[in-house]
């Protein structure tokens, strides 16, 4: 009874909550009502109560997996290929400090730094523009990711063996060197 009032006290007080707020419907589950009306309905819920044993409708936005099956390039290789990037990086990052500048290095940081650069924005892509919410702008952006990446490996090969190369324009662009 003391506890009763107390709750009752508490739910006068507060603006939001009202007495008749905490109330117990047909099933034994109570439900919090606030002030503002519903804004999202749960209509599965209904639908699936109505046939009782059967399984629910199955929402392809929300599912895990979908009935395509998808090749080994966008599992475990895919992710080993990333890596693999990542871990050729560290040695042709450090080595034009050890060797110099060389155009092996330079070849390797003209393909390493686009490949890991394009991987890096296609998550990007994948993550905040899904095909299944954006499929027309995912496309565009998609093509746009492989056009640039094709213009930047392109323009690495052709800084690498028509220019200085790689190392040398940052050797220069670091100590301020024409």
């Amino acid at each position: 009874m003391l506890t009763s009032r107390v709750i009752c006290s508490a739910a006068r007080v507060s603006s939001v909550v009202r007495p008749s707020a905490l109330t117990i419907r047909a099933n034994p589950v109570a439900t919090f009502r606030s002030a503002r009306p519903d804004l999202f309905q749960n209509t599965q819920a209904d639908k699936r109560d109505a046939v009782v044993g059967a399984a629910a409708p199955e929402n392809p936005g929300t599912t895990t997996q979908s009935g395509e099956h998808k090749s080994k390039l966008h599992g475990s290789y895919h992710w080993d290929f990333e890596r693999a990037l990542s871990i050729a990086l560290v040695p042709l990052m450090t080595a034009p400090f050890i060797i110099g500048s060389h155009p092996y290095v330079d070849l390797g940081l003209g393909v390493v730094i686009p490949l890991h650069t394009h991987i890096g924005f296609d998550a990007v892509i994948e993550d905040y523009l899904p095909v299944r919410r954006n499929p027309i702008i995912h496309r565009v952006m998609k093509y746009s990711l492989y056009t640039a990446t094709g213009l930047c490996l392109y323009g690495c090969y052709q800084f690498n063996t028509n220019d200085i190369g790689i190392t040398e324009f940052v050797k220069r662009l670091w100590t301020g060197k024409q």
